[in-house]
């Protein structure tokens, strides 16, 4: 019981001592983070010309040319992120991004390096383009062929 006690309270020191030393940047405005859970959900953001979003898919060149969904650039983030960091460095932080991999797992770590670089209306299509084109059925015609997109180093 003594040693449960310790265990426990020396959880509460280390849970207390992580929180006091938050390396957050402050910012001025919240981060509007989307997952977007449907094809629904994305073909709304997809309509929304006015917004303008930056639409980036993360996928690798070849599966990006098999099929993706029309206006989404092709910046792989197979390198860790260099080259999204690189090509998204000069755009205007207040732009919303959408972003689509394959599964997910692309995308959720490009959205933690976007709000780093100070990104704040970021969606991420977090089942990923294999969930939507499934979703949309046997009529739905991705686009195929390559892109004017940036290529990694």
């Amino acid at each position: 019981m003594k040693r449960i006690t310790l265990v426990i309270a020396s959880v509460i020191a280390v849970a207390a001592a992580l929180a006091s030393c938050s390396t957050a940047v402050p910012r001025e405005d919240p981060i509007l983070h989307r997952s977007v859970r449907t094809t629904a959900e994305l073909d709304a953001l997809l309509a929304q010309k006015d917004r303008s979003p930056i639409l980036i898919d993360l996928r690798d060149r070849k599966d990006f040319e098999a099929g993706h969904i029309p206006n989404f650039l092709n910046i792989s983030n197979a390198d860790g992120g260099d080259l999204l960091a690189t090509w998204i460095t000069p755009i205007k932080r207040t732009k919303p991004v959408i972003l689509i991999c394959y599964g997910g797992n692309r995308s959720a770590r490009a959205f933690e390096q976007l709000v780093i670089m100070g990104f704040r209306e970021i969606a991420d299509f977090s089942p990923g383009y294999a969930a939507y084109s499934r979703e949309k059925g046997e009529g739905y015609r991705a686009e195929t062929g390559s892109c004017d997109c940036p290529e990694p180093k």
